[in-house]
């Protein structure tokens, strides 16, 4: 199995997770978890005897926490400092659950690894998405599923800064409004719309189940905030036909049974 050093130091950046922030908010993680694992539990009944893989784990605390869950789990991420913090954190849990540096665009895993693939917030951070995409189908096996969560760029406000029409803007301009909000000195985000993403994924099948946490955020684990509480008082089928301008989507995707990989 290879180890977090595999790859060179200053690899290519790919999934860069999380905010550092939220990296060490423990309390979030576990929400998030429960998140996945809840809108996993409306397709696989019972998941303690399957196999987990989270790409762009991060910090590895959602891994961890979904571990409980699995008969085994593995995190990767090719963003050094979030492994490192779970080096740093809980070395002896890694024995367990480990956590490896590798590139989304070339896994190293064989076909037909995993049951379930888990895909949070990653795909923006990625470089090459429809490798990401490629991978991701080609480790899951027949009929496993995937959860996806990622932002939209429709929606006005993006999320990773808090911008107003950030993710609309060329990459040029995004970077110059960063810099004159001193946030940072580089917008490296690549934000899809909702039909771009379905391009994107569409050798699988797709259940899109953002209205379900909308409808229904404590059984998600979701902060029920303002809009929230306005969206969930609009009829059922306006809140799903709205999907195209969700702020972030959550999908879980199926592996067709007879899919192949080339």
């Amino acid at each position: 199995m290879s180890s977090r050093n595999s790859l060179p130091r200053h690899a290519p950046r790919d999934s860069v997770g999380a905010q550092t922030g939220l990296l060490h908010n423990a309390d979030n993680r576990r929400s998030k978890a429960i998140k996945i694992q809840s809108a996993l539990a409306r397709v696989i009944g019972d998941t303690r005897n399957l196999s987990l893989l989270d790409l762009g784990c991060a910090s590895g605390r959602i891994t961890q926490a979904l571990a409980t869950n699995f008969r085994s789990a593995i995190g990767m991420d090719v963003n050094e400092a979030g492994l490192r913090m779970a080096f740093e954190r809980a070395p002896a849990v890694l024995d367990r659950v480990p956590l490896l540096r590798a590139t989304a665009a070339a896994l190293p895993f064989v076909n037909n690894a995993f049951d379930v693939v888990i895909c949070a917030q990653v795909y923006e951070h990625v470089a090459d998405q429809r490798a990401l995409a490629a991978e991701a189908h080609r480790v899951l096996k027949p009929g496993g599923w995937m959860f996806f969560s990622g932002p939209n760029r429709i929606w006005p406000i993006e999320g990773h800064y808090k911008l107003l029409g950030l993710g609309w803007l060329p990459r040029n301009l995004a970077t110059a409004y960063v810099r004159s909000a001193g946030l940072g000195s580089e917008y490296e985000e690549n934000l899809l719309t909702t039909p771009q993403l379905r391009n994107l994924f569409a050798k699988f099948e797709t259940i899109d189940v953002t209205s379900d946490m909308i409808r229904n955020p404590h059984a998600f684990q979701i902060d029920s905030g303002i809009m929230l509480k306005l969206a969930r008082r609009l009829p059922k089928v306006i809140l799903h036909r709205l999907g195209w301008i969700y702020p972030n989507l959550n999908w879980l995707l199926m592996k067709r049974h007879d899919a192949e990989d080339g």
